[in-house]
């Protein structure tokens, strides 16, 4: 579960964990909600991935201006980084596995 903003008070900390989900907050997250410039976001991103990052982005308007290639942009990066993409169910799973 993602809060809003990335802003969780204690007791809905406590809430969320009683209904059995884990709080996650993103690591890299881009801050033009319509994506003016394409190129820009993409280095953005680009420059602050690595191993672990969890990267949000934000759709912003109903049409999803931008989003797409952003996201398509954002794992082109990643791949040519080496990085592979993954779901934060396996990300957490791989990193209860290591300890």
């Amino acid at each position: 579960m993602r809060p809003g903003s990335g802003w969780l008070r204690p007791g809905q900390l406590l809430d969320v964990r009683a209904q059995g989900f884990t709080v996650v907050l993103g690591s890299v997250a881009t801050f033009d909600l319509r994506v003016a410039d394409l190129g820009r976001e993409v280095r953005f991103v680009a420059d602050r991935l690595q191993p672990g990052a969890v990267v949000v982005l934000h759709e912003g308007v109903a049409d999803r201006a931008g989003v797409v290639d952003l996201l398509d942009g954002v794992l082109t990066a990643a791949e040519r980084q080496g990085l592979a993409t993954v779901t934060v169910s396996d990300l957490l799973g791989a990193g209860a596995q290591r300890g």
